[in-house]
């Protein structure tokens, strides 16, 4: 990869559909690095049976699992395996946006693992 060519976008560039479309046109072919700042991070078990994390502290938080799962987000959340909370596969790390105090639960799809959790912004 070509650094020169690179584009670091945040979760405040994120949002502007537009102009981060513009920047991809005028790179073809060149590969857009996707960089955040690590905040606090914790690491939830997770059975067949639903467990929350305590109140997360930011607006955005980054997710990775060690098995395929369900996560489900608010004051109280109860994570099911039932097609209604967001399905998240294992070793694939994703961005999620929380109301700074909500919880992230999580629920075993077919084998019990970890959530790891980080705040980046």
């Amino acid at each position: 990869m070509n650094v020169d060519n690179a584009v670091t976008l945040s979760p405040t560039n994120l949002a502007l559909d537009a102009s981060v479309q513009a920047v991809l046109a005028a790179l073809p072919g060149q590969r857009v690095v996707s960089a955040v700042t690590p905040g606090a991070s914790l690491k939830l078990a997770y059975t067949g049976t639903s467990g929350a994390t305590g109140a997360i502290t930011g607006s955005v938080v980054r997710v990775v699992s060690t098995t395929n799962c369900h996560l489900a987000f608010g004051a109280s959340p109860t994570a099911a395996a039932d097609g209604t909370c967001v399905y998240l596969p294992q070793g694939v790390p994703q961005l999620f946006t929380v109301t700074s105090g909500q919880e992230i639960a999580a629920i075993q799809d077919s084998a019990a693992g970890n959530l790891f959790i980080t705040v980046v912004s």
